[in-house]
């Protein structure tokens, strides 16, 4: 009986990675969506004005040569706010943001990168 119930974990396993893959490549993203510099609406990831400015001083910021603990207190002096609109930053936060391949027009789907067009 244990070896059925593994078997068919296996299976169950299996079809739902490639019903992700499907949803993948047909541009539905997982997860809750809460990218810095965009909101969600329905499928499509569509760019919210104001966080992007905040996005760009954080990129602009780290081009110039700032570190990340900088950048946060730079943000939190400025008044930027969060994704979820707080106005306390955290260097973990930034460092996501600059290392999220999103934001460079790529989306990685279990290691396999993917052009956003």
């Amino acid at each position: 009986m244990a070896t059925l119930a593994q078997n068919e974990s296996k299976k169950t396993s299996q079809r739902v990675k490639a019903g992700q893959k499907i949803s993948f490549e047909n541009g539905v993203v997982y997860g809750t969506g809460n990218i810095l510099g965009y909101d969600k609406i329905g499928k499509e990831m569509i760019v919210n004005d104001e966080q992007s400015k905040t996005v760009k001083f954080i990129f602009e910021s780290y081009l110039k040569g700032m570190g990340l603990t900088e950048i946060k207190d730079k943000l939190e002096f400025m008044g930027y706010k969060t994704a979820t609109e707080l106005s306390k930053w955290n260097v973990s936060c930034i460092n996501r943001v600059l290392k999220n391949p999103f934001y460079c027009g790529t989306i990685v789907y279990r290691k396999s990168m993917f052009l956003i067009i």
